[in-house]
């Protein structure tokens, strides 16, 4: 952390105490978002998912895109105003894996299965390569790779409960449970979904299909001694690539004895309001809520009670959604807490909304770029809004704090007028006021 970060988060905490803590300065900070910055990625083509680091506390201050076949991971804390480029790795071809396109991403929690004493964040990415590759922020590389899938995949979801586990869709409905440290598929089933999302105690998994509707996995202690005597390629290739990359997976022992459990499937259903277009994005917030959307930007806020049923708990249409296709996704992202959600059109505006009221808090627009917003992320004090559109751009919406309005105004402009500038320092172009 350089000493202009070290002040602005005096700032802050001064600001927050003064205006009465975390809850108030969420709202002068989203309602006082301004573009701060835009990054153009050095591919210059889509960016697929933004994934914000909240599996690991110590590591909030990281976020994630992926797009054709780069994965960059950058720090939105520590450099003052700026954002800084972390890691950068490009999904070339190997002996080892195809390489290519990726789509997908996911942070994962290393507790326990670590070798860094002092902790370490690690993202998982993958796509029209089918392997899913490990990449470990500190070392900078690939330290696992999990081999299984036979077709694309197109989600990828963990939480901090079970660090150990990763689920990953693919494009031909493959849903499995991996053993991250070992490299072993604990489970693999065949479904009907688009999405998926992990309960946070990792007991259970939620699908969203294209019809709209929603599916229950329970993750059982069920013995996976058949899928283990049907899937020996899997593993062996599995422990292949590790020796090729240097891994030590061979010497991990994987999880026994977990699996998804296939026959505990159960519809959640809803009298009244539900989904009618094909579901492109799921997660699970605190208080056992779902939050669910629909490619014609409909979404709902459910508590499940019951076993099966879901009631409403909020629910709101984004407006200028194009629906119709779940490659029309946008994925959402929320604060840690669950409190507010944020996600984007089809027209490159971007909205938060109260999960608890379905009330909109804020909207913001890009500028000069009228494109598709494909995914959001949103920081856990709502300073920080990102959006990912058109041509590998990361748009960054910031509350700089209490600053006067005509120098509001300036930083707006300046990020306009100097888009689309190349910084000679980095395979990105930063454009920053």
């Amino acid at each position: 952390m350089n000493s202009d970060a070290v002040k602005a988060t005096a700032a802050r905490e001064e600001e927050m105490q003064r205006l009465g803590g975390l809850g108030a300065y969420r709202l002068q900070a989203l309602q006082n978002l301004k573009l701060k910055t835009v990054v153009k990625e050095s591919h210059a083509s889509s960016v697929h998912a933004l994934v914000m680091n909240q599996a690991e506390p110590t590591c909030a201050n990281l976020f994630a895109t992926v797009g054709k076949d780069q994965a960059t991971v950058y720090d939105g804390e520590h450099m003052g105003e700026h954002v800084g480029v972390v890691v950068h790795f490009t999904n070339t071809a190997s002996e080892h894996a195809p390489g290519g396109e990726l789509q997908a991403a996911a942070w994962l929690s290393a507790e326990g299965w670590s070798q860094h004493p002092a902790g370490d964040a690690c993202l998982a990415v993958a796509g029209a390569d089918p392997n899913i590759s490990v990449i470990s922020v500190v070392e900078a590389r690939v330290v696992r790779l999990l081999c299984g899938h036979k077709r694309e995949v197109l989600e990828l979801a963990a939480v901090p409960a079970a660090p150990r586990l990763l689920l990953s869709l693919s494009r031909d409905g493959n849903l499995r449970l991996w053993d991250v440290p070992s490299e072993t598929c604990l489970s693999s089933i065949h479904t009907d979904a688009t999405c998926i999302a992990f309960t946070a105690d990792a007991a259970s998994i939620a699908t969203g299909n294209s019809k709209g509707r929603l599916h229950m996995y329970a993750i059982s202690a069920a013995g996976r001694a058949a899928e283990a005597a049907a899937e020996p390629a899997a593993d062996s290739a599995a422990a292949g690539a590790a020796a090729a990359t240097g891994t030590t997976a061979a010497t991990v022992a994987p999880v026994h004895h977990v699996c998804i459990d296939e026959g505990s499937r159960r519809e959640l259903k809803c009298q009244g309001s539900n989904h009618s277009d094909a579901l492109d994005c799921l997660r699970f917030l605190p208080g056992g809520r779902l939050v669910s959307k629909a490619c014609d930007g409909r979404m709902f806020v459910w508590r499940i009670s019951g076993g099966t049923n879901l009631e409403v708990a909020a629910t709101w249409k984004v407006p200028n959604c194009s629906g119709g296709s779940w490659q029309n996704r946008c994925q959402f992202g929320c604060t840690v807490d669950g409190c507010y959600i944020a996600v984007g059109n089809s027209k490159g505006d971007c909205f938060v909304y109260d999960a608890a009221s379905g009330d909109r808090v804020v909207h913001v627009s890009a500028i000069r770029v009228s494109a598709p917003v494909r995914a959001c992320g949103l920081s856990h004090d709502c300073r920080h809004l990102l959006a990912v559109l058109g041509k590998g751009f990361i748009f960054r919406f910031e509350y700089l704090g209490a600053l006067a309005p005509q120098a509001y105004a300036a930083l707006q402009g300046g990020a306009a007028s100097q888009e689309g500038k190349e910084n000679s320092n980095s395979e990105q172009q930063v454009t920053q006021a």
